[in-house]
């Protein structure tokens, strides 16, 4: 036969054991939390020793019969005694505070008061304290770190290791992949990687998920929501949350560090032929011109009859340091391109324009060759004036050199125009020989030369007018024409100064 206390309430055979007074009294002073009871006057007439143990030794045989308030400051006292009204008045509070205790511990409690009333009818409120100072304290460290990561300069992703979705992702992951929080979790990694980098990225996340390795280094591009690509530098590595695992990736978007790697690249290939086509350029010349001379000489010692041999000799020498002089002007104009100061002022387009054509026109320019001006409303506009003139002058001067002698009627057009209020557009076009099939891509190199039997220039005013205009903030671009040539340079207007 069942012993019929086996169906009997767990608490209520433990009363009928120890007697309802006794149970309950074990089960105050050995329970975890702080335990206590207060009257109407707010005194506490019982407590368990875990609530005793927040006074002083010397002072815990005085808690009970006092209200103790007095041993906290003015704001925490106040707030006691509020919540132990409500609790006597309507039943109940809960308040979650830190307490500063008269044994010097500082803790954050989870407090609950529940009022009632004793068959003599006295009213009581009782409160259950919970220490949560621990979890507060995890709680802010969770907060601050999340505060952290959001504002964090790298992307930060947090992905679930079995699904590969999205868990998490801070502010800068949400403005650089252009997605709301809401769209983003519902993607996966792989969602967010072109498709020519999915497999290499597949075979990566079964590596860190199996367990082969618990962290990767990699360089792809990463995919926007509204289709285009930017490059990341990526660190995931492998965790767990709460016991489920997950996948941790830091992205640092390398666009900008890659796009600078690639300009100081173009850059140092650029020195390199820099210098060795100087060395060539600027040594040839004085070797030639220094025969030719020598020989002059030579014909000068052999007698009158040779004076027009010496006179040819020099003019020829004459001809080669001109040249010379041409390539150090540029080489200096390049120099200074980087170094110089960009002073801003306020420019007079057509006066600008105006002086450009008559420092770009060579000694022998034909006479029917037409220069047109075509300026409309875009009247200023703030630049470097200098930068602005070393762009027009190189253009019109190429403009005009290489013009087609057999053209019935040439032309070199110069048109501005300003189709927003912050941007130039100036293009420099003619009906020239133009630029030989397939060497378009060609022109903006340096000591570049198309037609060298046309014309016997530095080479290099074409990338002049490229560096210049990219000092400036702006760009060039050659446009083809059924015959001839548009080069047309955009450039930011620029604060003033």
């Amino acid at each position: 036969m069942r012993d019929k206390t086996s169906t009997e309430n767990p608490a209520n055979r433990l009363s009928s054991l120890l007697g309802a007074e006794e149970t309950l009294e074990l089960l105050v002073e050995h329970v975890p939390a702080l335990v206590f009871v207060k009257d109407e006057d707010f005194r506490i007439v019982a407590a368990n020793q875990a609530f005793l143990e927040l006074y002083p030794e010397n002072e815990r045989q005085d808690v009970v019969g006092t209200t103790t308030v007095e041993q906290f400051d003015e704001e925490q006292r106040d707030r006691f005694l509020e919540q132990d009204r409500i609790a006597l008045r309507d039943g109940f509070t809960e308040t979650t505070e830190t307490i500063d205790f008269p044994n010097g511990d500082r803790r954050t409690l989870l407090t609950r008061k529940v009022g009632y009333s004793s068959r003599a009818g006295d009213r009581y409120a009782i409160g259950i304290s919970s220490d949560i100072t621990e979890l507060e304290r995890t709680r802010t460290q969770a907060g601050q770190l999340g505060q952290i990561i959001d504002v964090a300069l790298n992307e930060i992703l947090i992905f679930d290791a079995t699904t590969a979705q999205i868990r998490l992702a801070n502010t800068r992951a949400l403005e650089n992949l252009g997605y709301s929080r809401d769209e983003l979790t519902k993607l996966t990694v792989f969602d967010l990687v072109p498709e020519r980098h999915e497999a290499e990225l597949r075979r990566t996340w079964a590596a860190m998920t199996g367990g082969e390795i618990d962290r990767a280094l990699m360089d792809f591009e990463a995919l926007r929501k509204d289709g285009s690509v930017y490059e990341v530098e990526l660190l995931a590595y492998r965790s767990s949350f709460e016991s489920d695992p997950i996948i941790v990736s830091v992205a640092l978007d390398t666009t900008e560090m890659t796009a600078n790697r690639r300009a100081l690249k173009r850059k140092n290939d650029e020195l390199m032929e820099f210098a060795y086509r100087t060395s060539h350029d600027l040594r040839a010349p004085v070797v030639t011109a220094s025969a030719l001379l020598s020989r002059a000489s030579d014909f000068l010692e052999a007698g009158p009859d040779h004076a027009g041999d010496a006179r040819k000799a020099v003019d020829h020498a004459n001809r080669i340091l001109s040249r010379l002089n041409v390539l150090t002007l540029d080489i200096a104009r390049i120099a200074r391109i980087d170094t110089a100061d960009q002073v801003v002022k306020e420019i007079d387009l057509r006066d600008l324009i105006d002086t450009a054509v008559e420092r770009a026109l060579v000694p022998d320019l034909p006479a029917d060759i037409r220069i047109e001006q075509e300026i409309g409303s875009a009247s200023s506009f703030h630049a470097s004036e200098d930068s602005l003139a070393t762009i027009l002058e190189n253009l019109i001067s190429n403009a005009v050199k290489f013009y087609d002698p057999a053209e019935a009627d040439p032309f070199v057009r110069i048109s501005v125009e300003r189709p927003t209020p912050r941007e130039l557009v100036v293009e420099v076009s003619d009906n020239g020989i133009g630029i030989p099939p397939g060497r378009a891509n060609e022109l903006f190199r340096m000591f570049t030369r198309l037609h060298p039997r046309h014309s016997q220039g530095s080479g290099l005013g074409l990338y002049i007018v490229r560096r210049t205009a990219e000092r400036m903030g702006g760009s060039v671009e050659y446009v083809p024409r059924t015959k001839g040539s548009t080069f047309r340079v955009v450039v930011p207007e620029a604060r003033r100064s």
